[in-house]
């Protein structure tokens, strides 16, 4: 049974989608189902003029399968899919973007070693708490040297995994993490991040 089995979270639209149809596209896998009122959160209405932004809210009960059907819809317009997501489900993301490396460019990973309210596990199997104040870029970078293999697997397949923002911790820090990927941190980081991308593309495509 699915974690979100029973998640209220998933009352509401699986899919909310906005921007240019033939823009490059970022399909958001967001554990925290984020969208329910289909409206992209407002912090990644700046995005909308230049991308296409298909939101999956995972906790619905079809998420993955409609997510699945969007990214081929993407495909088919032949135009560069990034995908997004948080801790929860960036192990989910991985499998889900390796099924189709050949659509998506970049999987762009916010908190990756956070489960929530659950805790996370280091190589050694010592407990990272997961709170305000945690380190997690630390713990981050334990989950990165975790899944390695399989992060390298998906560089040879062509898509690129980076983690592009980490809860700070402190007085701003007043959830555990992972981030919200509403966050105005994470939607920053997420822009720069597709620029960056974006300048790598043409840069080979010149070649």
């Amino acid at each position: 049974m699915s974690e979100y089995a029973t998640d209220p979270r998933g009352d509401g639209p699986t899919l909310v989608s906005d921007g240019p149809v033939n823009a490059p596209a970022v399909l958001v896998l967001d554990p925290a189902g984020a969208a329910k009122h289909e409206d992209i959160p407002a912090s990644w209405h700046e995005l909308l003029g230049t991308r296409h932004v298909v939101w999956c809210r995972m906790p619905a009960g079809d998420a993955l399968f409609s997510a699945g059907e969007a990214l081929a819809e993407l495909a088919d317009r032949h135009v560069t899919v990034d995908v997004v997501t948080s801790g929860p489900d960036a192990v989910t993301a991985m499998d889900f973007v390796r099924a189709r490396a050949d659509v998506v460019r970049a999987l762009l990973l916010v908190d990756p070693a956070a489960s929530g309210a659950r805790l996370a596990h280091d190589t050694r199997g010592m407990r990272v708490p997961e709170s305000p104040g945690a380190d997690a870029q630390a713990a981050d970078a334990v989950w990165e040297e975790r899944y390695r293999a399989r992060i390298a697997a998906l560089a040879d397949a062509g898509v690129a995994v980076r983690t592009v923002a980490h809860s700070p911790g402190g007085g701003r820090d007043r959830i555990p993490p992972p981030l919200p990927l509403g966050h105005p941190d994470v939607v920053e980081r997420i822009t720069g991040t597709l620029h960056g991308l974006d300048g790598e593309t043409a840069g080979a495509l010149a070649r």
